[in-house]
């Protein structure tokens, strides 16, 4: 009855998160099995909650709070965002905030995460690397995705936070490019923070230490971090 239907299935469904997996069940029922036309989601494509997410309008809608004068800055970085899976080759994610951590303080930087809906759960996302790293090509051997030393905070005030939902991870760079290849790999960092809303703003804050008190990685590291998105989390 079904022969010459074949089938559907989600491209490199390997590479993505459970969210993406869930929306593309919903996604093949809905239009598929249903026949629905209308759009599943009402949701708007273009994100509002956060401005400047990539930096490249520089620090604008960003508030920086240097640990020391240096410390904070904005880099462009030719090929990285390609190294971060970005495709087809892109220069959007060629922006970062650079940071170089301080022994005297956390470098921190914050923006009011704005159209929120109270009672709704979202995805926060950031992407970070060591900036050295890259620009020497000093890559590692090839690894799997590995579970990520505390070495930053994230705070986000006044919401719900989902711990069971949230990770950090560490990837070896997707695309070769910039002097890394199969064999010497950029360590790209992942972080993924599910939260739920209580009101319809919540501030942000980002610092390159572990906490108040402890750096939790080496003093003198630059990083830079950019793909900072804050989005609807699919609730089932």
């Amino acid at each position: 009855e079904f022969l010459g239907l074949y089938g559907m299935m989600c491209y490199h469904s390997a590479y993505t998160d459970e969210e993406i997996i869930r929306w593309s069940v919903k996604l093949f029922r809905h239009y598929c099995i249903e026949g629905k036309r209308e759009r599943l989601s009402k949701d708007p494509y273009i994100l509002s909650h956060v401005k400047n997410p990539d930096f490249d309008e520089g620090t604008i809608g960003w508030t920086l709070s240097p640990a020391e004068p240096g410390s904070i800055d904005t880099r462009n970085v030719p090929d990285y965002s390609y190294l971060q899976g970005r495709y087809p080759k892109t220069t959007h994610g060629e922006n970062v905030l650079w940071t170089r951590r301080s022994a005297k303080a956390p470098n921190r930087f914050s923006q009011e995460i704005r159209d929120l809906v109270p009672g709704r759960l979202y995805l926060f996302k950031m992407l970070t690397a060591d900036y050295q790293r890259f620009l020497l090509g000093n890559g590692v051997a090839p690894f799997k995705a590995v579970e990520a030393k505390r070495e930053m905070t994230i705070g986000i005030e006044d919401v719900e936070l989902i711990p069971a939902e949230s990770f950090q991870i560490t990837y070896a760079n997707e695309k070769a490019g910039k002097g890394f290849t199969q064999e010497n790999k950029l360590p790209i960092t992942h972080h993924f923070l599910v939260f739920r809303a209580r009101s319809e703003k919540a501030m942000l804050t980002i610092s390159d230490w572990a906490g108040d008190t402890e750096p939790g990685g080496p003093i003198g590291q630059e990083l830079m971090h950019n793909y900072i998105e804050v989005q609807p989390y699919l609730e089932d």
